[in-house]
């Protein structure tokens, strides 16, 4: 998963934020290749990403 955050100066289109909006309220889709994850793999996810941040 991969999370952008706008600065508050970024100008959007209409579109753009309609896009953003539409985005919002789509279903999470699990599949073999990534499946739901249990607390116990959340939790380790979460370690992990605050260990090796990527900003």
């Amino acid at each position: 998963m991969v999370i952008f955050e706008l600065d508050e100066d970024t100008v959007l289109t209409s579109a753009e934020r309609k896009q953003l909006d539409d985005a919002k309220k789509l279903p999470l889709l699990y599949t073999e290749d990534s499946p739901e994850l249990t607390d116990e793999m959340e939790k380790v996810f979460v370690a992990a990403r605050k260990a090796k941040p990527y900003r």
